[in-house]
């Protein structure tokens, strides 16, 4: 029994460092939030992963308005 909680525990942590440890998906974020050290590497992590997906956003509004200024013309 002891063997399938190491299991489980390791497969929800990813070795960052030495030191650092952080979780494998997002979901797992709130089980980490015990020091602020990892509660602010969880927070830059997520901030980083939504500027990307904005970016992404952002590329494919500005396709999408040079499609239809093409189309108007």
């Amino acid at each position: 029994m002891n063997y399938i909680k190491h299991f489980l525990l390791l497969r929800k942590l990813i070795f960052v460092t030495k030191t650092i440890w952080q979780p494998a998906r997002i979901g797992d974020y709130k089980e980490y939030f015990f020091t602020p050290y990892h509660a602010k590497r969880c927070f830059d992590l997520q901030l980083v992963e939504h500027k990307k997906r904005l970016n992404i956003l952002r590329k494919q509004i500005k396709r999408l308005k040079s499609k239809v200024q093409l189309l108007e013309d």
